[in-house]
């Protein structure tokens, strides 16, 4: 109802935009992190591409300066009394920002996602599907099937009367408890007749005897009637009694045929007539696994054999809304499950309470149709997702709410989708914008940036060389054409190159494959979203190796049959996204280890010899050398009008809150106010190394460090390994949770690539070009080339045409994406795979 109305007006706000001067953002002197005091404006109500070499600013704009100036300005505008209960915020650091309207992000710096959360639940679909099963559910009885529903006495009334006239009846009272004897003679002083007493009708009188050490099934006789007109008035009055002396339940049992009797079970309870079990009303936590009210009490909702994987409790596995179980939904597709709500007919008294549900839950689906996940089931565990999959779910999340008049901040929406997929989100993005909102997309894919209204690019390089506004304006900015060296290697691949092969993979959705890859070869392996690529790559071909490798010994024997060249491969590395490991207290030194040959550096000075410092001392995670009053972190955050360490953000096991959401306040700190950010106290920071302290040698950039270690092998050889793969720009302290994915899967391809290597090395990247420039693609791409020319092998899973240009081998897999997937479409030399043409760098 509300969308219908506010299309048409969001059109002519549209059109009168058109007609005269678009408001805008206005930035003023921006100087956050590496940002040379910058001053642009940004048009509201348009689509606004970021781009620029990584570690150019890009992020700092966007994120740092104009989503944290708007998740600060909301907070400013709550009460003193709410604010002091939130993260205080600090100012970026920017002369002024104006015209700024409310901000919602999704960045790449998201969480490990629970293994308790799913598709549904990340999406919100799941919440709206409990409310739905909640308030229009229909639920059946556990023991016998049958529906069960709460009804008045007047609802009985005319359900009874509604039969045929002449039908003859028994109204009974049912009164037993299982296993436990009535004492029937309190029915027979109350002036009752008959009972019914294991589907035997009996005379009172004289008292039956019943054998108390079994379970019986007994009712009382209430009342005998045959339906007419006149009969209203004395069944209203046998109706009281009868739930009166059975507290709520009556069977009102009809002869069908001579001596054939049907019982026919009401209840005024939420209770089952017919088996006398009572049941708790319908509420949206029974429908929660992550709530004790609805978790499957064996497994405790995580999903073992007694709940068949629902994970729901038994109760909640008996409610259906059209004859589907919430289990049954969750197992749908999301384009089945497009489909299935917006056919789905409910009761004519449940639609007013229904249609705001299924508006939101029919929203949710067809954004997540629309950027390429028809493919995932709603109960698909997220931790299951790949990168880019998950990347998308995130934004799914903060898009498909349906906010008007935002400022949408998005970091690499294209992540992790083949170029096919590209227009569907494009799609997306200019719906978006045309619901009244701005959208500011941090990108490097060219057909993104083509589609923007207005085009920002920061540089010139990255780090201290980058931070400058290159181009700013309407989108005519055009990548200049170079002419392409042609492929690395040369196409025409020795047939007889020793093969490496999978045999019957067919996990997930692969279609029982077999494929060879061929040794000491750049392999790109790619398709649509969803076509099985990681299921290939990740899943079955690593498990397989590793087994290989380990002999055999396994813990859990891996999918599929791998045949290898012998003595052909002796060691594997698997580089993805995930982060660089579960504290955020790491960074890029710590990771590859140059920070302990710095300490070690530290340690030999004259200063710390004289002091009896040894290495430890100079790691801000140990006691002694450390700030002891934020532990080393250099920050803390004001809660509640009082300082705390800051911590690292860890998701609730059981929870019905969506940790993941995009809307959480801006998790903003402030330096210690002792070390002022420094780390290590006082004693610590006088040891100095030509001039510089511990602290100021984590505040190099890479490339400085670089110079600065210059004389020293074993350090300069682990820093240029970054510098290889254009991370020059990073500082040595960066944490490692300020890292991009594609960062963080960068620095450990560059502390792999420090190490000595045997020539017979099995790489394995998922994405690696992901927020990468074109320039930086090229640098990439010479490393990886460098790594094959000294005959090791190297597969990416990518979606970047450059890449798939530059391989030696191409494997594609789709020729969709779920179900429709997970067949080779492609297993060729580079000169047989017709790579789509586009932008040339």
């Amino acid at each position: 109802m509300i969308c219908k109305t506010e299309k048409p007006l969001q059109k002519n706000s549209r059109q009168k935009q058109k007609n005269s001067v678009v408001p805008s953002i206005s930035i003023v002197g921006a100087r956050e992190h590496n940002l040379q005091n910058i001053s642009l404006q940004i048009p509201r109500g348009q689509l606004t591409a970021v781009t620029g070499p990584s570690g150019s600013g890009k992020s700092s704009l966007a994120f740092d300066t104009v989503f944290a100036e708007g998740q600060r300005q909301f907070i400013e505008s709550l009460s003193f009394d709410t604010r002091r209960l939130l993260k205080q915020l600090r100012r970026p650091d920017a002369d002024s920002i104006t015209g700024l309207p409310p901000t919602v992000a999704v960045d790449q710096r998201g969480r490990t996602p629970s293994k308790r959360s799913t598709v549904a639940t990340l999406t919100e679909v799941y919440d709206y599907l409990r409310l739905l099963y909640a308030r229009c559910g229909t639920a059946h009885c556990c023991q016998c099937g049958q529906e069960i529903h709460r009804q008045s006495i007047q609802q009985i009334l005319n359900a009874v009367l509604r039969l045929p006239e002449g039908s003859r009846l028994m109204l009974l009272a049912p009164i037993l408890q299982e296993g436990i004897a009535p004492p029937l003679t309190h029915y027979v002083k109350a002036g009752f007749v008959r009972c019914r007493i294991d589907g035997e009708l009996i005379d009172l009188e004289p008292l039956p005897q019943i054998d108390d050490t079994k379970p019986h099934r007994i009712e009382v006789v209430v009342d005998r009637l045959v339906i007419k007109d006149s009969i209203r008035e004395r069944l209203w009055e046998s109706l009281q009694l009868a739930l009166k002396e059975s507290s709520g339940s009556v069977i009102v049992c009809n002869e069908k045929e001579k001596n054939v009797w049907q019982d026919i079970p009401f209840s005024t309870r939420y209770a089952c007539a017919a088996c006398q079990i009572s049941y708790q009303e319908l509420e949206p936590r029974t429908f929660s696994f992550n709530s004790p009210y609805g978790a499957c009490e064996a497994c405790g909702g995580t999903g073992c054999a007694e709940c068949n994987g629902s994970r729901l409790r038994r109760e909640a596995r008996y409610v259906t809304v059209a004859d589907k179980r919430l289990e049954d939904i969750g197992a749908l597709t999301l384009d089945e499950a497009l489909v299935f709500f917006q056919t789905l007919t409910l009761p004519e008294e449940q639609h007013a309470i229904a249609e705001p549900l299924l508006e939101q839950i029919l929203h949710r689906l067809r954004f997540l149709n629309g950027i390429g996940l028809d493919y995932l089931t709603l109960n698909r565990q997220a931790d299951t997702l790949s990168g880019g999959e998950y990347q998308r779910v995130r934004l799914a999340t903060a898009l498909g709410s349906g906010l008007t008049g935002v400022c949408y901040i998005l970091d690499e929406p294209s992540i992790g989708l083949h170029p096919v997929d590209n227009k569907r989100l494009i799609e997306c993005l200019h719906t978006l914008r045309e619901q009244g909102n701005t959208v500011i997309v941090v990108e490097h894919d060219d057909t993104i940036i083509s589609a923007a209204d207005y085009v920002i690019e920061i540089g010139p390089g990255a780090g201290k060389f980058g931070g400058k506004i290159v181009y700013e304006g309407k989108n005519e900015w055009i990548i200049e054409a170079e002419n392409r060296q042609g492929n690395a290697f040369d196409s025409n691949t020795n047939s007889q190159l020793p093969l490496l092969t999978v045999h019957n993979a067919s996990l997930n959705n692969l279609k029982d494959l077999t494929v060879s890859f061929p040794l000491q070869k750049l392999i790109g392996v790619t398709g649509v979203s969803g076509s099985g690529k990681s299921t290939l790559v990740n899943e079955t071909l690593v498990p397989l190796v590793k087994d290989y490798l380990q002999h055999g010994k396994s813990r859990r024997r891996p999918e599929g049959i791998l045949t290898v060249p012998d003595k052909q491969l002796d060691k594997l590395v698997v580089i993805d996204q995930s982060p660089l490991g579960r504290s955020g207290r790491g960074n890029a030194a710590t990771y590859c280890g140059v920070f302990g040959e710095i300490r070690q550096l530290f340690a030999e000075t004259r200063d710390a010899k004289r002091r009896g410092y040894r290495a430890s001392r100079f790691s801000f995670n140990n006691p002694g050398g450390r700030c002891e009053h934020c532990r080393g972190r250099g920050e803390l955050i004001m809660e509640n009008g009082e300082w705390r360490i800051k911590t690292e953000n860890r998701q609730d096991d059981v929870s019905d809150s969506n940790t993941d959401s995009p809307f959480s306040i801006f998790n903003s700190q402030f330096l210690c106010p002792v070390c002022n950010g420094m780390r290590f106290n006082r004693q610590t920071l006088t040891v100095r190394y030509r001039g510089k302290s511990i602290a100021d040698v984590l505040n190099m950039t890479i490339d400085a460090a670089a110079e600065f270690f210059a004389n020293f092998q074993t350090i300069s050889r682990l820093l240029r390994s970054f510098q290889q793969i254009g991370l020059g720009y990073l500082t040595l302290g960066q944490p490692s949770s300020q890292l991009s994915g594609g960062e963080a899967q960068r620095v450990k391809l560059a502390a792999e690539l420090a190490k000595t290597e045997t020539g017979k090395t099995l790489y394995v990247l998922d994405e690696p070009t992901a927020g990468l420039h074109r320039t930086d693609v090229r640098r990439l791409l010479d490393v990886l080339v460098g790594l094959v020319q000294r005959g090791n092998t190297v597969i990416v899973i990518e979606h970047n045409t450059d890449v798939i240009r530059s391989a030696d081998y191409i494997i594609e897999l789709g020729p969709a994406g779920g179900k429709k997937g997970g067949h080779l479409i492609n297993d060729c030399h580079h000169g047989g795979f017709p790579v789509k043409s586009g932008p040339k760098l």
